[in-house]
């Protein structure tokens, strides 16, 4: 399983405010006067939100010149065409899936951030994904997957990712810009391109940061005229070293649906709680939190129970739901369980086990009401 610094403090829960619709962005309600099904007509106007929670298939186009929020759940389209006065939402926990996925052309570049995927939340897109003159946000721990090529024909528009937030494409990435990517953290992120990497800059950089970079590329293909610090690229490697740790490329996909479970390290409420330097890698343990999704209850497998003496249960935000105390060190099963609160919404939370001389470890899970 993998081990991942998450740092999830919760200044990136305040949000962003939508310049054009006010739109309070990653946040845990819907709008006020939001709508809260879908247009039969495959057009969402401008100055209109809707806000679509829990499991809903369509297999409608949509073209959008407004908002549109996936607040909880699996929202399946057809085709996207986000023009720029619309925006798209990927809210905490949420996934948006869809087929080709393709931003307005006209410049200039659009003025508001078109597209944003929250801490926690997915987007899968089965398809091209042409960005044109849109704009682009992928926050911390956040996930996209292009099944097919990416390509980014504009100078003037962005691509911000924010850490451990993963980008898998399948097919090719195409970019027209020297530094595509903007990271937002101090902390790495990822990168998986399955085909190869072109950029009409010769030998410009993915990152804004160049050679400073912290975005970890694997790249399973041949990549002409891209720079990226050698010391964060795995080009056409065997031992996929920049993936996520637990994931292997390789199948379209895999990293992706992989890295949703994942074992992460969560910080304290209060900074004392926690080590202020991460555990070197020998000192990493693991777990495995199951069944995932979870209803009733999720149990955690130990590698080792070592020192290990309260579990406690967080969701997404960072906000402590539930803890129990541990038989402690000499007593503690290398499985224990933790039943779910009543009433819990259906979205992705962590199991976190923690003791006094070992590192805080915490492991996340879907948990679903049906």
């Amino acid at each position: 399983m993998n081990r991942i610094y998450l740092n999830l403090l919760i200044p990136f829960l305040l949000g962003i405010i939508h310049p054009s619709t006010g739109l309070a962005q990653c946040n845990t309600a819907c709008p006020i006067g939001s709508i809260t099904t879908l247009p039969a007509g495959g057009t969402i106007p401008a100055g209109t939100t809707y806000c679509i929670s829990g499991n809903t298939s369509n297999a409608t186009d949509y073209i959008i010149n407004g908002a549109l929020i996936v607040q909880s759940g699996i929202l399946s389209v057809g085709k996207i065409t986000l023009n720029k006065t619309g925006s798209i939402l990927v809210n905490r926990g949420a996934k948006l899936s869809t087929g080709n996925f393709t931003g307005e052309s006209t410049a200039p570049a659009s003025a508001i951030p078109n597209v944003t995927v929250c801490t926690g939340g997915y987007l899968s897109i089965s398809g091209a994904f042409n960005q044109w003159e849109t704009n682009f946000v992928l926050n911390d721990y956040a996930i996209l997957l292009v099944t097919g090529s990416w390509t980014s024909s504009s100078t003037d528009i962005y691509a911000k990712i924010g850490m451990g937030a993963l980008v898998e494409i399948c097919g090719t990435l195409n970019l027209n810009t020297n530094g595509f990517f903007v990271e937002t953290s101090n902390s790495p992120s990822y990168l998986v391109t399955g085909g190869g990497v072109t950029e009409s800059v010769i030998n410009g950089f993915i990152s804004t940061r160049q050679n400073s970079s912290l975005l970890k590329w694997t790249t399973m293909a041949p990549a002409a005229f891209v720079s990226h610090p050698a010391g964060n690229t795995c080009y056409i490697c065997g031992n996929n070293s920049m993936a996520p740790p637990g994931t292997t490329p390789g199948v379209c996909g895999a990293v992706a649906n992989n890295y949703i479970l994942t074992v992460l390290y969560l910080p304290p409420t209060t900074p004392a709680r926690i080590p202020a330097a991460p555990p070197a890698a020998d000192q990493l343990l693991t777990g495995v939190a199951y069944p995932s999704p979870a209803r009733e209850k999720v149990y955690l497998s130990l590698s080792d129970p070592g020192e290990y003496d309260h579990l406690s249960l967080w969701d997404v935000t960072g906000r402590l739901l539930k803890e129990e105390r541990l038989p402690g060190p000499g007593g503690s099963s290398t499985t224990v369980h933790i039943d779910l609160p009543a009433g819990l919404p259906s979205g992705i939370y962590f199991l976190r086990v923690t003791g006094r001389q070992v590192p805080p470890l915490a492991v996340r899970f879907i948990h679903r009401t049906n």
